[in-house]
């Protein structure tokens, strides 16, 4: 089963320069390396349609490869990272978690991290009473501003409420909280094109069942509308991941369980008003879940974790369905254990999927690592390659960096699970050889059409009383040491 939680690992190279050797428990510190490159190609969050993979559209000067992962961790306390963004400069921004070792929910901290493109840690800072959330952690707005999502119970309306910051170079320069009196978790965010936001999240009524809510935040922050959708009464409800089409549509996935039946994804798709056009719902018997979600002029496509009969295991799945809700393909991905696609990116005429590739049967003990394909229109593979950080290895979120990509994550101990780290790298998917270096391994998993089938669903709507509030959250200056485990 998927676990939502988990973050993902930042990957990138350049082509053209030598392999770097892995260099293991070597810290980072005094100057970054002399062969850092100076100019560092313009950079996005993969918010649009790029196109990283194709040699024969970069131009001849394109920089030195360069791959290097990264581990923090700091002994006192778990950190996750759990969504990435890179900067125009080249500078790579993540946001996560910070637990002390025995401490509880209450004690969970964001941490916000900043990195340069040869991965020396430029900042970092913690933000107390705030709990990061994934799908996904961190956004960019229309205007460029980098927005984090998590959750608070220190401000708001009650009970747990949604929390947004936009972040500065040296902390937050706006925050606001969204919610009702009761529990709102499990929030999604996607940047609108007029530069507001769309979030879905759980809404758990105290008096009532639990409700998958949608909000429209206009470019000035005020609710443009807001409202919900029942949702089964169990206790594995989550929010939703929200995309827009170029004419402004709104689509919501989240996840539906089916009581004995596992669970379902919804697709819902709102007029960019807030008004219903079509509930849908994805799945058979077993588990069916969506873990991301893009839209563009050829329909959604999402991605995530199926029940896959040919594969007698979960496998990763990649489904396009049109505006209109029809579906037009779906695959599934395999290397031999129960494995999950968790991001994606539009790149060209193609996708890149991050996933967790599952090798426990495979080595003997729990074992997982990190999984980039690339997957042309049509779903077949195109390239893939996997990360092994440690025992246990598991992604969060992917961006883009020039050519490269960048994936964040974090490490279990197979000894210690509850023992975590966090983790940055940078890989180019492009190279025809993996890079010298032990922690990077090409990989040749299965691919398998697949007919999950869709059905209606008979919503119907009903408004939400979330409220716009204030929040306060400091930010302090926090030291989680680095070290190598593969680069310069």
């Amino acid at each position: 089963m998927l676990d939502t939680t988990r973050a993902v690992v930042v990957l990138a190279a350049v082509l053209g320069a030598p392999a770097p050797a892995c260099d293991y428990g070597v810290r980072l510190e005094g100057e970054p390396p002399t062969d850092a490159p100076a100019d560092v190609p313009d950079a996005r969050d993969g918010s649009e349609v790029l196109d990283v993979l194709d040699a024969a559209d970069r131009p001849d000067t394109a920089e030195p490869s360069r791959t290097w992962v990264v581990r923090l961790g700091d002994p006192g306390w778990h950190e996750e990272l759990l969504g990435v963004a890179v900067d125009a400069d080249g500078t790579i921004v993540a946001v996560g978690s910070r637990t002390p070792r025995g401490g509880s929910e209450a004690d969970v901290e964001t941490w916000i991290l900043r990195l340069d493109p040869a991965g020396r840690v430029l900042a970092q800072s913690g933000l107390a009473g705030v709990r990061p959330r994934w799908l996904p952690g961190l956004v960019r707005t229309a205007a460029g501003e980098l927005v984090a999502v998590g959750e608070t119970t220190r401000w708001g309306a009650g009970g747990s409420d949604l929390w947004f910051g936009v972040l500065a170079a040296s902390g937050i320069r706006r925050q606001w909280t969204l919610g009702g009196l009761d529990d709102d978790r499990w929030p999604g965010v996607h940047p609108t094109a007029d530069g507001g936001l769309v979030v879905a999240a759980s809404l758990d009524e105290a008096f009532g069942l639990p409700r998958l809510a949608v909000a429209r935040l206009a470019p000035d922050g005020t609710l443009a509308w807001q409202q919900a959708f029942p949702l089964p009464d169990t206790d594995e409800n989550y929010g939703g991941i929200p995309a827009e089409d170029p004419s402004g549509r709104i689509y919501v996935a989240s996840l539906l369980p089916r009581e004995g039946l596992g669970d379902d994804v919804r697709l819902l798709a709102l007029e960019a008003d807030g008004a219903l056009r079509w509930d849908r719902a994805l799945g058979e018997p077993g588990h069916d879940g969506a873990t991301a979600l893009r839209v563009d002029a050829t329909g959604l496509w999402l991605t995530g974790q199926t029940d896959h009969a040919e594969f007698h295991n979960c496998a990763g799945w990649l489904v396009q369905v049109a505006h209109d809700g029809t579906l037009v393909r779906q695959t599934a991905y395999n290397g031999g254990g129960c494995d999950a696609t968790i991001d994606l990116l539009p790149v060209g005429d193609g996708r890149i999927l991050l996933g967790n590739l599952d090798t426990s049967e495979a080595v003997g003990i729990p074992h997982y690592r990190v999984w980039l394909l690339s997957v042309l229109a049509d779903g077949s593979v195109r390239r893939e390659l996997a990360l092994t950080v440690g025992e246990r290895t598991f992604p969060s979120a992917l961006a883009v960096l020039g050519a490269d990509l960048v994936v964040v994550g974090r490490i279990e101990p197979a000894e210690a699970p509850a023992d975590y780290d966090s983790f940055v790298a940078r890989v180019n998917l492009d190279l025809e050889e993996p890079p010298d270096c032990a922690a990077f391994a090409p990989v040749a998993t299965r691919s398998s059409p697949t007919a999950v089938p869709m059905r209606e669903l008979a919503s119907r709507p009903s408004p939400t009383a979330w409220t716009l509030g204030a929040a306060a959250a400091e930010p302090r200056a926090v030291e989680v040491p680095a070290r190598w485990e593969c680069g310069p």
